[in-house]
């Protein structure tokens, strides 16, 4: 990004910033498991359910996990939950550094956050992704640009619904607009928990002539 604020180069950019964080293992830094010592959502709302009571998919899940060779403990839900609420923290810490960065460099972007799916953190026994579960399928889709109004979008969408801007952001030539476009950055963030239902699908970065995108991995 202070490359890019020097200004050797006039097109606009892209940036693709990749988190790993706050997907499994659950394993946090001391600075933010810390931070929810005292949590009240530890446990799951909805807590373990007995094999026979879970759906035809659930228990395929189940099955593959091969379960009955583990116990797992109250304990180690409570854990596994703290590190998982401070591993978000954590990449709060990281995309705030990022958009400090823009403010400082005094660059304006259009900012896209999206996430490939969720946790299901214990709730009605499951662990991981591969459900239809909010816990599982419910992600954050949020855009930020001094032209859009802050709202919340409550009807279900599609991360799909985002791939047009992101053409007119980084892939469309400017013949076939008025003018240039501003730059775009795409947050990428692995199992994330937000306010809006989303599907979340992979980007493939787009390259031409006359645009550039920048991938970038940020896993530590």
């Amino acid at each position: 990004i202070y490359d890019l604020s020097r200004g050797h180069d006039p097109r606009p950019w892209c940036l693709t910033v990749s988190f790993t964080h706050p997907h499994d293992p659950y394993v946090a830094r001391k600075k933010y498991w810390d931070l929810y010592e005292d949590c009240d959502h530890l446990l799951p709302d909805i807590p373990a359910m007995d094999y026979d009571a879970h759906d035809p998919h659930s228990k395929r899940i189940f099955d593959a996990n091969d379960w009955r060779n583990f116990e797992i403990t109250e304990d180690d839900i409570k854990r596994s939950r703290r590190a998982y609420f401070a591993n978000i923290s954590y990449l709060d810490d990281k995309i705030g550094e990022i958009l400090e960065t823009l403010e400082t460099t005094r660059q304006e972007a259009v900012i896209l956050f999206v996430s490939d799916h969720g946790d299901m953190l214990g709730e009605r026994g499951l662990w991981f992704k591969m459900s239809f579960y909010e816990g599982s399928s419910r992600v954050p889709m949020m855009i930020s640009s001094s032209g859009v109004e802050p709202r919340l979008v409550t009807d279900p969408v599609s991360a799909n619904r985002f791939y047009p801007l992101q053409m007119v952001g980084c892939a469309q030539r400017p013949s076939r607009w008025n003018t240039l476009p501003r730059p775009v950055m795409h947050l990428w963030c692995r199992c994330a928990v937000g306010p809006i239902n989303s599907i979340a699908v992979h980007w493939t970065p787009i390259n031409c002539s006359i645009w550039k995108t920048i991938p970038m991995n940020w896993s530590t």
